[in-house]
């Protein structure tokens, strides 16, 4: 990387500045491959995680690291893997692993983009970036058969920016090699975002009450309902421990976010040391305990505040199922939620999102919450085929974190007279307009079938 930015433009004429620009860049050119019939085809640009589990102190890259890179040849995108990795990895660690996966996936899109017209990455104008935000605008997403939503089109947008921003500085413009409205170019600045379109209206999903039950009890039990099995297990059974026993980790995970709003990445990142100071404590079920040091959005350590029954649960399920798990496999990590021993390889490991998500989702189709949508199916041809029916969950995880936020303003409003500041503080929104804004509009709809029976579902008897 050095050689590119100890060359001097000033001292190179403009034709060859423009020769030289893309000859520096050759070795980060997509690769391209053969068919059988001797056409030459676009790579198929993914994104695929970093497998680092081998011990080694020379591994760089952290396990799950996004890689974007061709899922025909394997060959990794290097403008893409050295911006997320100097950018947002190097500086610092896992507090941006969300951001890397974000900017991972967005930056494909773009790639994915740029193949199907033939530009280089390094030659993209404005105006292929106008396109390809109008290109969202006008087509369905592949994944959901649904419209892109304006803060989706314009998140990939900023993306974009920033990445061309970073290889600016990293390759450097070549003065007058570049066309003034390339994106490489200094003076290109396509700040301007897209405004919503009148007929987008924000939507906040939320699970009632009585859809809470049948998916809950679907994510299996409570470790509390679990301690009598895992006490009665003796000590000897780590050289073969019983793996059919169930396990209350997906219960437990949906719990948390359920009745703190926190996000999936946060719930799966809570520690040991999070709750350690409460192992000596009378817990009374029905007070509220901050929990200090939990690593929220943007990698900052905040207090959050947690019911005293869902407090006595996590310790339960620590002297308990995850006690039993770690005497079983070995494992010393500080991360709260492990997998069961019937997780295969993976046994003892910190649960990942994915598996989470995956859960819920299928507890969702178990219970009977689903939806049916028209799915478009991009085919490899590139043509697009007749929409299907599919049905598919009635909720995400992320809705958990909607569901607390609105019964805990109904629930806080009779005693509290500013709710929204309590809830912008416990769901670490920068400004209290970011809260207010998601969710006022969605008050009245669950106004009526408000009620105090809510603070029993938080205080752990859903």
């Amino acid at each position: 990387m050095g050689q590119f930015i100890s060359m001097s433009p000033n001292e190179l004429s403009e034709g060859r500045a423009v020769d030289l620009f893309d000859t520096l860049l050759e070795d980060l050119a997509p690769p391209v491959h053969a068919t059988d019939s001797g056409l030459i085809e676009p790579p198929s640009w993914v994104v695929r995680r970093s497998l680092t589990s081998f011990s080694s102190k020379f591994v760089l890259l952290p396990d799950n690291f996004p890689i974007v890179l061709d899922e025909k040849t394997g060959f990794i995108c290097e403008p893409v893997f050295l911006f997320i990795f100097e950018e947002y990895f190097s500086p610092a660690k896992i507090n941006f692993f969300n951001t890397c996966w974000a900017y991972a996936d967005d930056l494909k899109e773009w790639m994915r983009f740029l193949e199907e017209f033939h530009i280089p990455w390094h030659r993209a104008l404005k105006h292929h970036l106008d396109t390809f935000c109008s290109t969202m605008r006008a087509t369905p997403a592949p994944s959901t058969g649904e419209p892109y939503s304006t803060n989706t089109i314009n998140r990939r947008r900023i993306a974009i920016i920033l990445f061309y921003e970073w290889a600016r500085v990293e390759f450097g413009s070549f003065g007058g090699g570049v066309r003034r409205d390339c994106l490489m170019h200094k003076e290109c600045h396509p700040k301007r975002k897209l405004e919503k379109l009148s007929t987008e209206k924000s939507h906040v999903s939320v699970i009632f009450p009585h859809q809470a039950r049948p998916l809950v009890k679907a994510l299996g039990k409570r470790p509390s309902e679990l301690a009598a099995l895992y006490s009665s297990v003796p000590a000897f059974e780590r050289k073969a421990p019983i793996v059919h026993l169930e396990s209350s980790r997906d219960r437990l995970a949906v719990e948390i976010a359920l009745k703190t709003g926190l996000r999936l990445f946060e719930v799966t990142g809570l520690t040991l040391s999070n709750f350690n100071p409460f192992k000596k404590q009378t817990i009374l079920q029905t007070e509220l305990y901050q929990v200090g040091n939990i690593l929220r959005k943007g990698g900052r350590k905040r207090s959050v505040d947690f019911p005293g029954a869902l407090i006595t649960e996590i310790l339960t399920y620590i002297d308990g199922e995850r006690s039993c798990i770690c005497r079983w496999t070995g494992s010393k990590t500080d991360r709260l939620i492990l997998n069961p021993m019937r997780s295969g390889f993976a046994r003892g490991k910190p649960v990942s999102r994915r598996t989470i998500e995956r859960r819920f989702s299928s507890a969702c189709m178990e219970s009977g919450l689903t939806k049916i949508i028209q799915r478009v199916r991009i085919e490899e041809s590139g043509g697009v085929s007749t929409p299907d029916d599919v049905k598919v969950p009635l909720f995400v995880f992320h809705d958990l974190r909607h569901t607390y936020t609105v019964w805990t303003y109904f629930a806080r409003r009779k005693s509290d007279k500013a709710p929204w500041v309590y809830l912008q503080k416990q769901l670490d929104h920068a400004h209290l307009s970011t809260t207010t804004n998601i969710y006022l509009d969605s008050l009245p709809q669950f106004e009526q079938i408000a009620s105090d029976k809510y603070m029993a579902t938080l205080h752990g008897k859903t």
